[in-house]
């Protein structure tokens, strides 16, 4: 409980935060009466509070605004949440023309909330296109109480560490392969602190780019919590020096909400807060031992991958058999991936799903976790490990923001219910990003989303459909030890959207050429092209899926092909490869596959 005056202060703030202007007034005084005339001629509307009229509560609010503005006297102004003083001040700056500013100072052409990859793209955009933009970002802890800066998952703890960490991996795979041909390679063991402390260094510069580009661009940039105030007014809700709540109104002619996605952890799984998520694994300060990593998506093989090479022992857990790893990938590309994890020594446990973690502490004093993984027979097996990262999805979280005032739906996974141009129910709301329904959980395409939602609101942009969902199937890459690189239909998706008779499969595995003596072990690669038949017996390619050493570099080069509709495997046959490279084995796919 707070005392008399602590609580008046908080009703202060609270009032303040609800109203563009308040004006704490006495029905006779001179003054009072005309800073309110002087708002009516404006045509601005104002709340007053008449002190007066309160009896001793209002002797009570007038010591509260003594103790928050150090003014003792009324009339008591306050616009946007901020103290302007009385009557006096407020004509001066009518006078001199500031006060239509301050007016006008917390409304904006464009709101975002959300400082990710789709938010940012949308910000940037559309500042560069003239709007007044402001972007409003907050990152709550994870339960393992991580946080991070401007720049949302993908630079702070997704695509950026994740890509690092990759990278880190394969160099000390290249050193090892180093002394296989000829060279004298001494390897130290590989410190884990030394590169969490570099990817970290690296994240903050970028936490602080991002931030500057904003103040470059004139972009208004809040850490705060974001709430629906009405249809088109957001509430900031931030803690001042005192640890005390701070409320703050902003309107938008136009909303973006690019809220993003954070990892789900099952509610029923007993032990929870003793995992750890992807929000967690690039800030861990000590090697993480003996990994369990449950889910079989790309965080769990990606991140299987990388820690093998940096000496983990690692375990794989997932529900269901082998189609649950990379689940709507390519089921016979997706056979290679985990063929070649296996064979650098991950273990995989399938029909596993994890129901129960509990801490122990072994003979010689070291800390363990025992994971207890359950199958679809109610059979339980007892793994003991030192982490367990939980990878099984993302969940939006988008609860508290009260979006239900401004007429904005979401499903039953909380995410926000959109219509092909990324419009909320309310038409002057949108949103992009992972946390749009439907849309895929992918930076590359948040980004275009941010890019043609922002270009359609502000450069008049004739029609607004079909701009979400105009991609196709995105290209994306699993960036296993050897990446997974993919683009379109899947042999598996194609059947079934164009049947088994239109369509056909080619591919070829194939060992590069410059490591066929050097790699640590024998890793399978594989190109594939998924086709279409036409009526005039060409074929047309609606899917095309790499697995090999720089898969996403090859992969990139050819979407723009794949966008145009023109790709057929008969170019691809006579297209001039160049020899040597990966890229060469698409000229020469022998093998195909009845479907």
């Amino acid at each position: 409980m707070c005392d008399e005056k602590a609580c008046q202060i908080k009703a202060v703030k609270r009032q303040i935060a609800r109203s563009k202007v308040v004006v704490y007034s006495k029905s006779k005084c001179p003054h009072c009466k005309a800073v309110k005339a002087l708002f009516k001629d404006l045509g601005v509307e104002y709340v007053a509070i008449e002190l007066d009229s309160l009896g001793s509560l209002g002797d009570s609010i007038q010591d509260a605004l003594l103790e928050l503005t150090g003014q003792s006297t009324v009339p008591n102004v306050f616009i946007n949440g901020k103290h302007y003083g009385g009557n006096s001040q407020i004509q001066e700056l009518k006078k001199s023309g500031a006060l239509a500013d301050i007016l006008d100072g917390d409304s904006y052409d464009l709101i975002v909330v959300g400082g990710g990859t789709a938010g940012l793209s949308a910000a940037v955009t559309a500042a560069d296109l003239g709007a007044k933009v402001a972007l409003v970002d907050y990152v709550a802890e994870s339960p393992k109480g991580t946080k991070w800066g401007l720049g949302g998952t993908c630079i702070n703890v997704g695509c950026v560490p994740k890509i690092l960490m990759h990278h880190a991996a394969i160099s000390g795979q290249k050193l090892e392969d180093a002394g296989r041909v000829g060279f004298e390679v001494s390897i130290k063991d590989h410190s884990w602190p030394d590169l969490v402390s570099k990817i970290s260094t690296h994240i903050k510069q970028l936490n602080q780019k991002t931030e500057a580009s904003l103040e470059e661009r004139n972009i208004a940039y809040f850490n705060a919590r974001a709430k629906m105030k009405s249809r088109n007014e957001v509430q900031l809700v931030s803690m001042d020096a005192n640890n005390d709540e701070t409320l703050t109104v902003i309107t938008g002619r136009k909303i973006i909400l690019a809220c993003g996605k954070r990892p789900r952890i099952p509610s029923d799984l007993v032990g929870s807060d003793l995992c750890i998520t992807s929000d967690d694994l690039f800030s861990l300060p000590k090697h993480p031992g003996h990994v369990l990593c449950v889910g079989g998506g790309y965080v769990a093989l990606e991140t299987a991958g990388f820690l093998r090479s940096f000496g983990s022992r690692v375990t794989v857990a997932h529900t269901g058999d082998s189609s649950f790893l990379l689940p709507r990938f390519d089921r016979q590309m997706v056979d290679v991936v985990a063929e070649n994890l296996r064979l650098s020594g991950i273990r995989f446990v399938s029909d596993g799903q994890l129901v129960k973690v509990e801490s122990t502490t072994t003979d010689d004093d070291h800390h363990q976790l025992k994971a207890h993984v359950r199958n679809s027979s109610s059979e339980v097996r007892v793994l003991s490990v030192d982490t367990v990262l939980v990878a099984i999805g993302r969940k939006a979280d988008v609860s508290d923001m009260d979006l239900h005032v401004a007429g904005v739906s979401v499903n039953a996974d909380g995410e926000i219910l959109v219509d092909e141009s990324g419009r909320t129910g309310n038409p002057d709301i949108f949103a992009i990003g992972d946390v749009a329904a439907g849309t895929p959980d992918l930076a590359s395409f948040a980004t275009q989303c941010g890019k043609r939602v922002a270009n359609f609101l502000f450069a008049e942009n004739p029609d607004g459909r079909g701009l979400m969902r105009n991609f196709g199937d995105p290209p994306t890459v699993v960036f296993t030890p050897a990446e997974f690189a993919s683009l379109g239909f899947s042999e598996e998706a194609a059947v079934a959207e164009f049947g088994a008779d239109q369509v056909s499969a080619h591919f070829q595995y194939f060992a590069p050429v410059r490591e066929r003596i050097s790699v640590k072990y024998g890793g399978r690669n594989c190109a594939k092209v998924v086709c279409k038949k036409e009526k005039s017996g060409v074929e047309k390619v609606v899917g095309l899926h790499f697995v090999g050493p720089f898969a996403g570099e090859i992969m990139q080069g050819f979407v723009l092909a794949m966008e145009t509709g023109l790709l057929t495997k008969q170019a691809l046959d006579a297209m001039l490869g160049i020899s040597g490279t990966n890229a060469q084995v698409l000229t020469n796919l022998q093998l195909s596959n009845k479907c």
